[in-house]
């Protein structure tokens, strides 16, 4: 059961390391829609929010497994 906690965490690390990638891209293309196309989105604002809560839920869970809160 242990092990299959410590994967799952790690498996939550990675996740997390994804979602803020992804909302650097949802960000990324949110500013290139609307100051270069003049057509902003609906949708990536609050994406990239819900992106940013879960992923600071699954990074929370990382760190207390690996003790490197700070």
């Amino acid at each position: 059961m242990i092990k299959f906690i410590d994967r799952l965490t790690s498996h939550a690390g990675l996740m997390a390391a994804w979602m803020f990638f992804a909302i650097g891209m949802m960000i990324t293309y949110e500013v290139v829609m609307r100051k270069v196309f003049n057509a902003p989105t609906v949708w990536a604002d609050e994406m990239a929010r819900f992106f940013q809560i879960w992923a600071v839920y699954l990074a929370g869970a990382y760190v207390l497994k690996n003790r490197q809160l700070i």
